[in-house]
């Protein structure tokens, strides 16, 4: 989708891009969750071996935001750690 959308809209000048988000530890419980996924080996595929936090995904959602990206479109960004 995040392809059709930027040939369509691309003539008008604008971009579409995508953020591939994975596994993230939010709220209250964010250590227990990530715990209990450790322990039952859902985090062995991803190389960084956790769960990211909500500010991790920042540096890519600003770049995509700014100025610095406006020869970027079409493009999906994972934010995953290195999911395998």
């Amino acid at each position: 989708m995040t392809l059709y959308m930027a040939a369509e809209w691309g003539k008008f000048g604008i971009r579409a891009n995508a953020l591939q988000p994975g596994s993230i530890a939010t709220g209250d419980n964010a250590a227990e969750l990530e715990e209990a996924l450790c322990k039952a080996g859902a985090l062995k595929n991803t190389a960084l071996g956790r769960m990211g936090r909500n500010h991790e995904y920042l540096g890519a959602a600003i770049y995509l935001a700014s100025d610095e990206s406006r020869y970027t479109s079409g493009q999906r960004i994972k934010v995953n750690g290195g999911r395998l």
